[in-house]
């Protein structure tokens, strides 16, 4: 598979196109005074499987005369997400390294309090049932 395959081009640019939405909406939040690490969440659940369908119904539409094997909608998805999350962590790390770093430090410890927070549920839920449920599974 070369570089000018329709089947990398075509879904490295709805990559690009969902990078520029992500960023996009990165220096919306950033300008609304919230924190982007914090309110991107949500909105990638949206952009992503929009351009994955968008850049694979392309491909199979327009270059591969209406048929789609699972191989090229597997290839095609992949491109359109690692060129989108390339793209958009190249960006991140760049501004929060060069323009604003306290950001980072400020989701970092957000989610650090909200870990210590909830550190006694998540011990009783993810530790010790699974362990009790073990212990009734095998009793003899």
């Amino acid at each position: 598979m070369k570089l000018n395959d329709p089947l990398v081009t075509i879904p490295a640019k709805f990559g690009v196109f969902g990078a520029i939405m992500v960023i996009i909406m990165f220096f919306v939040f950033y300008f609304s005074g919230s924190n982007p690490l914090m309110e991107m969440g949500m909105f990638d659940f949206f952009i992503i499987p929009i351009f994955l369908f968008f850049g694979i119904k392309e491909y199979k539409d327009t270059y591969n005369n209406r048929l789609l094997e699972f191989w090229q909608g597997m290839t095609a998805g992949f491109v359109v997400y690692f060129t989108l999350a390339c793209l958009t962590s190249v960006f991140i790390f760049s501004f929060l390294s060069l323009s604003d770093p306290e950001i980072m430090e400020n989701y970092t410890a957000d989610r650090l309090s909200i870990l210590e927070e909830k550190k006694e549920a998540i011990i009783k839920k993810w530790v010790s049932q699974p362990l009790l449920n073990l212990k009734k599974k095998f009793k003899t």
